[in-house]
């Protein structure tokens, strides 16, 4: 046996996707510490001081300096290893993809890995001692405890980096080619992309936190992220989305229909190929770090565009220097799916094995009288159910049907053969709601039933020197200006907003605020439920009375709730530990 681990039932057409949820088999590499090989499968190779060039295996640990190439029609896996990171979390390299190892990682610290061209999906959701980020020519991504997608792509005529947010709320920073921040932190939502290019005045976001649709994924992304859905608890997608959207791809090869076309073959089966050198200005090749040279002036970002351009699908073309990758693929591995009580346990059993046989399952109102199905020899793939009888008992067979709202999870207890009674959805903040995913009016089992919501729509109204410029806001996301002024009718400069529009909940105003140098504000830092207040001239920047590392509970200092740059009314800004 090969693996075994358990996902949510799935049931009737939907079922194929446990085949295509088992692709990667991750692999602890050891007990080495650091960010090392996982899994690869074709053309993959490392070259960098440490080792020369050199092909792949399993456990092979990066270090600074190396270059990781993955050629045509290849694939490779990443994963962080230390005492406090989660086995859960890996990052998965698409074919003509290349990154340069940043920073040494050693198990517990924050490092960074250069995307030099190509694509990576990170599954970072849980929350790790170490965490990593991952550079690009102009932008900087803190992918820590979400699902993303990070593209860096170029051509003769443009270049940039493309980000998709599948789960959680990763950051994004504009970066120079020397590496120099240029903006604040932004956020991105679930379920909507950013796109960052290069203009003449340096990078600038030519959209942020604009929907995308599954569409727009390749079948190598999606399958990718059926797998992750198995193992992220919430997976703001279904798998039923996921395999609709992977069936219908352009580049899809069709439904799976043998088990081994979803295995990555061992790692005899891995391929050398030479490094993929790009000479794309402002790129390191695979002889070079990425230090940041001499300074350069502050540069102003435009504001973001408000609609989103057509979306280009197309790749980087393959290196020509990159072997030939070949698809040896093992046929001999079938999945065992064995079913208690309505909780599916996958397994991978090679030809001719035995699957692994559980205990006989005890659970309350039922007796177990065996199963269905032999463990024995296997030789295709195969389901096994335990088979129960009522004991008989007063209280009779009972299920448990969680009604999940907008991530509200209600449990209600049902009799076997009757209905389940929903829980109020007349007030859900933020969303209406339309209907349920699934019937519960006849229940045989425990499932989970979800509400199909859709976001209210408000209005974020900008005002700019008197003048009212409305723009309408889905519940939950950022509001983007129509413009951004850089000074008044009156030649005082614009200092910013006078309040926060990322996750807009409410109809609001949002006021530009512009300079006036006889104002002086007061600041109030409250750093564990002391306070301290000092005075900032309208415009600057306020300074810390000083800068905690620790709370009284041993959380680390993480930053403040909000800049510090550019004061313009009296404001508060308190300490946050995590």
């Amino acid at each position: 046996m090969l693996k075994n681990f358990k996902i949510p039932l799935i049931l009737g057409t939907v079922a194929i996707i446990t085949v295509i949820a088992t692709v990667i088999i991750l692999n602890s590499g050891g007990g080495v510490y650091g960010i090392s090989i996982s899994d690869a499968y074709g053309a993959v190779s490392i070259s960098g001081e440490s080792n020369g060039s050199s092909g792949v295996s399993s456990g092979t640990v990066l270090k600074k300096g190396d270059t990781l190439t993955v050629g045509e029609g290849a694939n490779c896996t990443i994963l962080y290893k230390g005492k406090k990171n989660s086995e859960n979390n890996y990052i998965v390299l698409a074919e003509n993809t290349q990154i340069l190892i940043s920073d040494n990682f050693k198990g517990n610290n924050k490092g960074q890995i250069y995307l030099n061209h190509g694509s990576l999906i990170c599954n970072l959701k849980d929350e790790d001692k170490g965490e990593i980020e991952v550079r690009t020519a102009d932008s900087l991504v803190y992918p820590a405890n979400s699902v993303i997608k990070i593209s860096y792509y170029t051509d003769e005529t443009e270049a940039y980096t493309e980000v998709f947010s599948f789960a959680g709320f990763p950051k994004i920073q504009l970066c120079n080619a020397q590496g120099e921040k240029v903006n604040s932190v932004e956020y991105l939502n679930e379920k909507v992309t950013g796109r960052i290019e290069i203009n003449k005045l340096g990078p600038v976001f030519q959209y942020l936190n604009i929907k995308f649709e599954l569409s727009e994924l390749t079948a190598f992304d999606l399958k990718t992220l059926l797998t992750i859905s198995a193992l992220v608890t919430d997976f703001p997608y279904t798998t039923a989305e996921l395999k609709e959207a992977y069936d219908i791809a352009p580049d899809s090869p069709g439904d799976i229909t043998e088990p081994g076309d979803a295995v990555i073959p061992p790692d005899e089966n891995i391929q050398t190929a030479e490094p993929i050198v790009t000479d794309t200005a402002g790129m390191p090749t695979s002889s070079q770090t990425v230090t940041p040279p001499q300074t350069q002036p502050p540069v102003t970002t435009q504001p973001p565009v408000t609609t989103r351009p057509p979306v280009t699908t197309a790749k980087p073309p393959a290196s020509s220097t990159a072997a030939p990758a070949t698809t040896t693929v093992n046929t001999n591995i079938y999945v065992v799916t064995v079913i208690i009580d309505g909780e599916e346990t996958i397994q991978e059993v090679r030809h001719g094995e035995d699957a692994e046989k559980p205990e006989d399952p005890d659970i309350e109102g039922l007796v177990f009288i065996g199963w269905d199905n032999s463990f024995e020899n296997i030789t295709d793939d195969t389901v096994i159910t335990a088979m129960f009888e009522n004991d008989g008992g007063t209280g009779g067979l009972t299920h448990n049907v969680t009604f999940d709202i907008a991530g509200t999870l209600t449990d209600v207890f049902v009799k076997d053969g009757e209905a389940a009674t929903a829980p109020d959805t007349s007030f859900i903040d933020g969303y209406t709601f339309i209907g349920w995913d699934k019937d519960f009016s006849y229940i045989t089992s425990d499932i989970t039933v979800t509400a199909f919501l859709i976001p209210d729509e408000y209005t974020v109204d900008f005002v700019i020197e008197g003048y009212h410029y409305p723009v309408n806001v889905l519940h939950g996301q950022s509001a983007i200006p129509p413009f951004t002024p850089t000074s008044d009718s009156n030649g005082n400069l614009f200092l910013g907003w006078d309040m926060q529009f990322t996750r807009v909940t409410s109809d609001m105003t949002v006021n530009a605020r512009f300079s006036n140098s006889n104002n002086i504000y007061d600041v109030t830092f409250i750093i564990e439920d002391e306070t301290y207040v000092v005075q900032v001239r309208s415009g600057e920047s306020a300074v810390p009375p000083y800068t905690p590392i620790y709370n009284i509970y041993d959380q680390i200092f993480v930053g403040w709730n909000r800049s510090l740059d550019n004061i313009t009314s009296d404001t508060t800004i308190t300490a946050v530990f995590r």
